[in-house]
């Protein structure tokens, strides 16, 4: 289901970082430097502006073959910030276990949170497919959104091999 490398999640990350940064100016405002709607919470900027344009790009081959731009709905950029923020959850306890004792972490929350993620990506998808079968967005959006919190999803294995390999156990 994959459509690119690990790059492009890195380099959605580097530039999520670099937004960050400008967001802070335009905290206050109703719109961006562009005269487009921001966001209603300030830390969505940045994650609106990398998917607009990773939308924008898809679009762009779209409009040579008559097709309408991808455009993501608010909807779907708070569930991929709640992803985030489950994401960023799994990361931060496993920079814990890195920096103190194995023998003083307690893996429970890391499953946890695991299993959060999971269990969400599973609602998701059940609801990525109805909202296309009802037209509320394209499939090529349908498909940029899954990819990205499929890629989350991901991430949050990674981070359970990486503490069952720090605490010594091969299955949590």
């Amino acid at each position: 289901e994959r459509k690119g490398d690990n790059g492009e999640i890195v380099a959605f990350q580097a530039e999520r970082r670099q937004t960050d940064k400008e967001s802070e100016h335009r905290r206050h405002g109703t719109t961006d430097q562009n005269g487009q709607k921001k966001a209603k919470k300030c830390g969505r900027n940045h994650i609106h502006k990398g998917i607009r344009q990773k939308s924008t790009e898809v679009g762009t081959g779209a409009h040579e073959t008559g097709m309408p731009e991808a455009e993501f709905t608010e909807k779907l950029y708070s569930n991929i910030e709640q992803m985030f923020e489950l994401t960023n959850a799994a990361l931060t306890q496993m920079n814990q276990l890195m920096k103190r004792p194995k023998e003083s972490f307690n893996p429970n929350h890391t499953v946890y949170i695991e299993h959060e993620i999971n269990n969400f990506r599973n609602q998701l998808k059940t609801q990525n497919i109805e909202d296309v079968d009802n037209n509320l967005y394209s499939y090529s959006v349908s498909t940029m959104y899954m990819d990205i919190i499929q890629e989350c999803e991901k991430l949050g294995d990674y981070v359970v091999n990486v503490v069952e390999a720090r605490i010594g156990v091969e299955k949590l």
